[in-house]
């Protein structure tokens, strides 16, 4: 069976529906090929023929949470933990969906019980110290991560999330040797790199402590190019050291990563400003100012929403307002999770789900069909403009493609 491919495993169970292991192999392997509705339903089918199989029920709750059926994912856990309370594998893997779903409180409950049920699995100590860290209990972190490295001392996971907490506790030396400990014990992997470069960045006081930190990011960018924090990063480093030019392009491309990023607006606006272009640096700076409203009123709301936990209605209500202030802001991804949270929480509710199939057309929406040659090198004239911080220009150039074609997206 597991040397079968999915067509050999889809074959097996055609003549053999009850095969508990093919199932389970089909949803394994149909996962591993992002064939995610396949393997819901593979898991789902290999779960209902064993209700103790723990690899079937936590797939199922995995895959679905992938699909961004969140409901089915946290009854599916519901399920399987009511039956085996003490499994440590369902209960970790509880704790990351609550994490994931911004319940930190309950992930990290959920992995302090993992740990008290497992003290020597170093998941478990890892999970309780990720989700201090979100909560800012660094000392706790710092404390529960101390346990995982006594069990693995080699594990360059645990040395990064020690660095996160060292971070929090001002210990910014010795988050610098922890991630330079996980890039050692992990030369492939990019995260420990980009503390390394962050707080490089962060601590630097002349210019060769900026060139260093510079090298470390680009490093980290030809790594990952589309990381705009990083991007942006560099952007501050060059300017520091005097590269105007080189500044402005990094800038102008961390918008392109991240639209809503306001720092490399107002960066622009300094750049815009010192060259003389007043009018540029006020459409600029008008522009961060927007969407540092937009960052705080989110903050607010993502407090009120924590501060209403215990209460329903509040919370929904909180939760309404910040799928809608996402979309508002063309973040369609975020505003998607939140209304599929509501769905969760107010199952059959029409407003929700209507709020939500638009937002998903919004997000989905492509080019007409009927959009011509011209048409398109004038959306990408507007497009250079508008990357450039010509908002005008762009503006112009939108318009002429609307006058052209009314329906253009």
């Amino acid at each position: 069976l597991r040397t079968a491919d999915t067509s050999k495993l889809q074959e097996i169970l055609k003549n053999d529906p009850g095969n508990t292991k093919a199932q389970l192999l089909l949803g394994t392997k149909l996962e591993a090929k992002q064939d995610l509705a396949g393997a819901r339903e593979a898991y789902k089918r290999a779960a209902e023929l064993d209700g103790d199989s723990e690899s079937a029920w936590l797939g199922w709750a995995r895959v679905s949470q992938k699909t961004g059926e969140i409901q089915e994912a946290y009854s599916v856990l519901e399920v399987f933990m009511k039956s085996h309370p003490t499994n440590v594998n369902a209960l970790l893997e509880l704790a990351a969906f609550y994490q994931d779903q911004d319940a930190v409180i309950r992930a990290y409950d959920s992995a302090k019980k993992a740990t008290q049920i497992a003290p020597k699995n170093v998941r478990a100590w890892r999970r309780v110290a990720t989700t201090a860290v979100d909560l800012t209990l660094y000392t706790e972190a710092e404390s529960a991560i101390g346990h995982a490295l006594a069990l693995i001392p080699d594990d360059w996971r645990s040395y990064y999330v020690l660095g996160k907490a060292q971070i929090g506790l001002h210990k910014e030396k010795d988050a610098l040797g922890s991630f330079e400990k996980a890039s050692q014990l992990a030369p492939d992997e990019v995260s420990p790199l980009r503390e390394i470069g962050a707080l490089q960045f962060a601590t630097a006081g002349s210019d060769e402590d900026f060139k260093k930190a510079l090298n470390t990011l680009k490093q980290v960018n030809k790594s990952a190019p589309e990381d705009a924090g990083i991007t942006l990063m560099i952007g501050k480093a060059l300017l520091r050291l005097n590269d105007k030019v080189g500044a402005e392009k990094k800038f102008n491309e961390t918008i392109r990563l991240a639209p809503n990023e306001a720092s490399a607006y107002f960066e622009l606006s300094r750049l815009a400003q010192a060259s003389g272009d007043a009018k540029m640096a006020s459409t600029l700076k008008a522009r961060h100012d927007d969407l540092e409203a937009y960052r705080m009123e989110k903050g607010n709301l993502l407090s009120l929403i924590y501060q209403d936990r215990d209460d329903v209605n509040k919370s929904n209500e909180r939760r309404l307002k910040l799928a809608r202030l996402y979309a508002k802001h063309n973040d369609y991804e975020l505003s998607i999770r939140e209304y599929k949270h509501l769905q969760a929480r107010v199952p059959g509710d029409a407003k929700i789900a209507k709020e939500l199939q638009d937002v998903e057309r919004l997000a989905t929406t492509a080019f007409p069909e009927n959009l011509s040659v011209s048409e398109v090198n004038l959306l990408a004239k507007g497009d250079e403009f508008r990357s450039k911080g010509k908002f005008r220009d762009a503006g112009l150039i939108y318009a002429q493609v609307l006058i052209k074609n009314k329906k253009s997206a």
